[in-house]
């Protein structure tokens, strides 16, 4: 906010919006309720995502994490999967002591080597992370690195066949994608990291939505001035 040309009270009313709107709001349409042209709204937008974006960064996911790759960017067509042109990533939810989804964390890749892999674990995870994958390669090195890894083929711990081994990263994934498509419909890589850390933060703050707000504001004066383009 630091030598805004904006109102103080502008910077509020955006602040109050992105933190209150759970399914996520567009510049277009913050741009309407703030009565600024989409250029100020979308710039607005993108200072506070990366307030959000360096907030989650913070945040190493303990015990028990289910991890899986997944794919996001704009409306697939054609190819899914692991031969779609869209963005490949990392997905990881942390499983509570209650055994209920704790924490989430998406990190985009620029490919699904082991390499890139290794990178966006050692992002994610905390030491001593007990992680549970399918056994893709890109999840190879995990032990290397000090995480215990388990691998899950196409089953799961339980042994019974009709249930998803990994519920709580594929429920993450799918509502991730359902968020960006339905607020967005579809966005290109650009800005894409800043919008997946935009969900993971609501969703790692889902149970103090009464607090979001002030959260968010404090958070937003406490940063360094930004520039984003």
């Amino acid at each position: 906010m630091h030598k805004s040309h904006l109102p103080l009270t502008t910077w509020l009313l955006a602040i109050y919006l992105v933190s209150q709107s759970k399914r996520g709001i567009s510049a277009l349409e913050l741009s309407k309720q703030i009565g600024r042209r989409y250029e100020t709204a979308w710039h607005l937008l993108h200072k506070i995502r990366r307030v959000m974006s360096e907030r989650e960064a913070e945040r190493l996911l303990e015990g028990m994490v289910e991890m899986d790759d997944a794919y996001f960017g704009g409306v697939s067509h054609g190819r899914v999967g692991r031969g779609t042109a869209q963005v490949p990533a990392v997905v990881a939810v942390s499983i509570g002591r209650e055994g209920t989804p704790a924490f989430g964390r998406i990190v985009l890749l620029p490919d699904l080597r082991r390499e890139s892999g290794d990178d966006a674990a050692k992002r994610i995870l905390a030491e001593g992370a007990h992680v549970l994958t399918d056994g893709l390669g890109t999840f190879r090195g995990l032990s290397d690195l000090g995480f215990k890894h388990q691998v899950v083929p196409g089953g799961n711990l339980l042994g019974e066949d009709d249930r998803d081994p990994f519920p709580y990263v594929h429920t993450f994934i799918s509502n991730a994608k359902a968020w960006i498509n339905g607020t967005f419909h579809g966005l290109g890589r650009r800005h894409l990291q800043s919008y997946l850390n935009e969900f993971s933060y609501r969703f790692n703050r889902r149970w103090g939505e009464d607090r979001i707000f002030e959260r968010l504001l404090r958070a937003c004066v406490a940063h360094q001035p930004l520039v984003v383009s």
